[in-house]
């Protein structure tokens, strides 16, 4: 894949945009929209998933959102010490959830934020819980991998999610090369989904 985006710096340009389109989206999984018990915003949506998540609860979609968080790290106790208010992403997040005025908001702590572990601990989170459907939003550039993982680790039994890619993304696969942040996004993760596919085929 990688040998696929050099070869295509060399092409006449509108080959060259067509292939590289075809390269951003097999970065991408983007389900149809149904409704869901939850929308989980992951760790890698950011900002970009915040923005998602409440156009969808306007849509309808659900009305109530889980934001999958990292823990809160030691820092934020040094800043309380000091009497300085501090609020970690997940903090933020629901503070901005709650300004464009969606209420059910809760905050989840994970151990991690990485994409394996959202799709390994949002299956049994849901299930513990009885949510029978999760809507996950995530980032463009992620949303495949993410997709594998929770496929991977749910069996397509219950519960049943869906993915959504964040349209609000700064990665899209239309044009993706004509920034140096999101060639390097795509590089990254087209490593990372060549090796998920090596080791999970069947995914």
């Amino acid at each position: 894949m990688l040998l696929l985006v050099v070869a295509a710096s060399t092409l006449i340009p509108a080959v060259r945009s067509t292939l590289l389109t075809t390269v951003g989206r097999a970065l991408v999984a983007d389900d149809p929209l149904t409704s869901a018990d939850v929308i989980a915003i992951a760790p890698d949506a950011q900002e970009a998933g915040v923005l998602e998540a409440s156009d969808l609860v306007q849509q309808g979609i659900s009305s109530r959102v889980v934001i999958l968080s990292r823990p809160v790290t030691p820092i934020a106790g040094h800043f309380k010490e000091r009497g300085v208010e501090y609020a970690d992403e997940g903090e933020r997040y629901l503070r901005l959830l709650h300004a464009m005025n969606i209420g059910q908001v809760e905050i989840v702590r994970m151990l991690d934020g990485g994409t394996e572990e959202v799709g390994e601990f949002l299956p049994e989170w849901s299930r513990q819980r009885q949510i029978s459907s999760v809507l996950v939003v995530t980032g463009t550039d992620h949303s495949r991998r993410v997709k594998r993982v929770l496929r991977r680790n749910s069996s397509g039994q219950y519960p049943r999610f869906t993915v959504r890619r964040s349209r609000y993304s700064a990665f899209t696969p239309e044009r993706w090369w004509w920034r140096r942040s999101t060639v390097r996004t795509a590089v990254v993760e087209l490593q990372k989904l060549a090796l998920d596919v090596v080791l999970h085929p069947l995914s």
